[in-house]
């Protein structure tokens, strides 16, 4: 998996949504390949055990006093105009399908609203910027079936989350039709990729992140959809396909204009991942949890990143199995006041070594 070493170096990047678990893992290995990173997100973690905090993001943001703010509003204009970046990676985003029941419509203005506001200021503006806009495996319409995804595959969303993300793919591809000229400097792309799990998430109604607290807490873990399955990756290597996506498309705008899948492709059980992980954590078990009312959710969901694989060379660097005693140790250590910097830079330097 190579990257140029030096393609990113004295660069001018800005992450939207750097201050969340991906971003800030994005933010982290840019800096690693010499970038120089701005950020813009609506607020900080309200944990300092976030990846955030852990990763020591905020000493080497450029903007710091200029990197809050909501992608809905001209402050996000103003930044754009004054960076001049010569790379844009968007992911502000309200993340959580659960949290858009209760947020419908924060959910979908910020998730739709944010990804207009920024297509129409590089068309404004004639930004020479290479642009990755992250969205979700959720945008497909999905029938709970076995089958893996492809880009071409129907959009659609029967949950706020998911409709908001089909709603952004689908202004996207309206904007790169309408507008040509957005896919022929710097090049346009949307990242597709769900369920990504790695060091320092702190949210809730993830499963990862919620196994922690449980094990932390010395609890059992219980599970609400032991038999779901989802296309499961590991934070470092969705990074490492969402920066290969850049590099491919600043060289080759045309080319890589469009939309792309980054997936693990393994088909593992909610219940397979927890017990996995609840052992290489030491934890006190796996137990199903008694929901009397829960909101919709989709039982099967897999997504196919056989274009990732053969046009950008894209491969995960190791098994969920792996990335995920990976991940224990990480939270392990963390929990333990261990060198938690330390651990992460060599991971980051073993990954693209």
């Amino acid at each position: 998996m190579r990257i140029p070493p030096d393609f990113f170096k004295g660069k001018k990047i800005l992450i939207t949504g750097h201050t969340g678990f991906k971003g800030s893992w994005l933010a982290f290995t840019l800096k690693f390949f010499g970038g120089q990173i701005y950020g813009f997100s609506l607020s900080y973690p309200t944990s300092h055990s976030h990846s955030f905090f852990a990763l020591n993001v905020n000493n080497f943001i450029q903007n710091i006093e200029s990197q809050i703010g909501d992608v809905r509003t001209t402050d996000f204009e103003t930044l754009i105009r004054e960076v001049d970046p010569d790379f844009i990676f968007h992911l502000a985003a309200q993340a959580i399908v659960y949290k858009s029941y209760q947020e419908p419509k924060n959910t979908i203005t910020t998730n739709t609203l944010g990804v207009l506001n920024l297509l129409e200021i590089l068309r404004v503006s004639g930004s020479k910027a290479t642009v990755v806009i992250v969205t979700s495996d959720k945008c497909y319409k999905n029938f709970d079936k076995e089958v893996s995804y492809v880009e071409t595959d129907e959009l659609g969303g029967d949950d706020p989350y998911s409709a908001s993300k089909a709603a952004a793919e689908l202004i996207f591809k309206s904007y790169i039709q309408s507008f040509p000229t957005l896919c022929a400097s710097g090049g346009i792309a949307t990242a597709r990729a769900g369920n990504v799990f790695g060091g320092g998430d702190w949210s809730e109604n993830r499963l990862i992140p919620d196994c922690v607290r449980e094990i932390l807490s010395g609890n059992q873990i219980k599970l609400r959809m032991p038999n779901a399955t989802r296309p499961w990756s590991f934070v470092n290597d969705i990074i490492s396909g969402y920066i290969m996506l850049a590099v491919a498309l600043s060289e080759k705008p045309h080319a890589f204009c469009g939309s792309w899948n980054f997936a693990s492709g393994d088909n593992l059980t909610v219940m397979q991942i927890a017990k996995f992980f609840t052992t290489e954590m030491g934890g006190a078990g796996v137990s199903l949890a008694e929901i009397l009312e829960k909101p919709h959710e989709s039982t099967l969901l897999q997504i196919n990143p056989n274009k990732a694989n053969l046009e950008l060379g894209w491969r995960c660097r190791y098994s969920i199995l792996e990335s995920l005693s990976i991940t224990a140790s990480w939270y392990k250590l963390q929990s333990e006041g261990g060198d938690i910097l330390e651990f992460s830079n060599k991971l980051v330097r073993d990954f693209y070594k």
